[in-house]
């Protein structure tokens, strides 16, 4: 699993997702470019990093984060797919 500042070390799939490379890194995790195996697409998963998780107060707003995103629908908002855990590091999945 990789940690913060250390983009290199990338998780080869989290859960059904295979991970492609690096998009993005920030204070709370990474998105990355990954494939869904089972539906055969490309998608951008946010796993949220090792140490955040740890805090039951980051979970909570990365959870609540899912929750809102996942609840709204306009054009100019990504859809997510999908969430779940991979261990102990919530994660969430997105067009």
């Amino acid at each position: 699993m990789s940690r913060p500042g250390h983009p290199g070390l990338l998780p080869p799939v989290v859960d059904k997702y295979r991970i492609l490379s690096l998009l993005g890194q920030g204070a709370m995790g990474q998105v990355l470019r990954a494939r869904d195996e089972d539906l055969e697409r490309e998608v951008a998963v946010k796993l949220m990093n090792p140490f955040t998780a740890r805090s039951p107060i980051h979970r909570e707003r990365f959870l609540r984060e899912v929750r809102t995103v996942g609840r709204l629908r306009h054009r100019n908002v990504v859809v997510i797919l999908d969430c779940g855990f991979a261990g102990d590091q919530p994660y969430l999945v997105m067009e």
